[in-house]
């Protein structure tokens, strides 16, 4: 088994709350570890828009963007493959927050059962906090 393979399956092994699956995807708490961190930069830094202009190019704000109280961020598996993330932003505020969500592929069509459960996830827990 190739060394990335085994820190990605003793990092998922620190992380151990599936929030939901479907079908062949989980989405799991992100463990933030320091190589998931760099490896997050690696993949995310390429998107120009996926980054505010404080974090854009800056790993320091990019790193205190990930460790923000009030953002959430959870990974998205298919098996050992990271299939996306989602991050929740603005939890802070109680009644509302923003949910971004990133695949790390084109193959949108097959991910809409998960899409659509975490969409009524997220419904479930705004009306809950009415």
């Amino acid at each position: 088994m190739a060394a990335n393979q085994t820190a990605v399956r003793k990092e998922r092994e620190l992380s151990h709350d599936v929030v939901v699956a479907e079908g062949r995807y989980e989405v799991r708490m992100m463990p933030l570890t320091w190589p998931r961190v760099f490896s997050l930069w690696d993949k995310l830094r390429r998107f120009r828009t996926l980054f505010s202009d404080l974090t854009q190019g800056d790993l320091k704000n990019f790193v205190a963007y990930l460790v923000n109280k009030d953002t959430m961020w959870l990974e998205i598996n298919e098996g050992d493959r990271l299939a996306g993330i989602v991050v929740l932003e603005d939890l802070s505020k109680v009644i509302d927050a923003e949910a971004h969500v990133l695949f790390m592929d084109r193959e949108l069509a097959n991910k809409v059962p998960i899409c659509r459960l975490l969409s009524s996830g997220f419904s479930a827990f705004c009306r809950c906090s009415d």
